[in-house]
């Protein structure tokens, strides 16, 4: 069965690259210590909705897996950078779209980072493509 799920995984990337549906709209950020998950991810949150808003804007964010309790937290946190946050909520990647094309997003670009020749190249495909952008 794992290699169904890599096959339909990268068709599933190959087809989001090919489409240009979400040109310079799919950040990620790396860190070497990832300790502090939900500060990061409220950091890299902010700097990709400063990526592309423009004001005035308000925003909603979907984070999968955000327990219930941690919602105030990262909306409080997003505001201390600035960010202008409507609602917070948790999510399962399982029940929503979004959720699932960044789960699928995260997965591609560990992959390609930690050397997959095919996720490799089409890693450099999306990001000459401008479709993906580190920040």
């Amino acid at each position: 069965m794992v290699p169904y799920q890599q096959d339909a995984q990268t068709q599933y990337i190959r087809e989001l690259i090919a489409s240009g549906a979400f040109g310079r709209s799919l950040f990620y950020s790396k860190y070497e210590d990832g300790k502090s998950y939900l500060d990061l991810t409220i950091f890299t949150t902010a700097k990709a909705i400063l990526q592309k808003a423009k004001h005035p804007y308000e925003t909603t964010i979907m984070v999968d897996g955000l327990l219930q309790s941690e919602w105030h937290r990262f909306a409080a946190g997003l505001r201390r950078l600035n960010i202008e946050v409507r609602k917070v909520r948790g999510g399962r990647e399982q029940s929503d779209p979004l959720l699932r094309l960044a789960d699928a997003i995260a997965g591609f670009v560990r992959d390609a980072t930690e050397g997959d020749e095919v996720m490799v190249e089409l890693y450099e495909q999306g990001m000459s493509n401008d479709l993906i952008e580190e920040i």
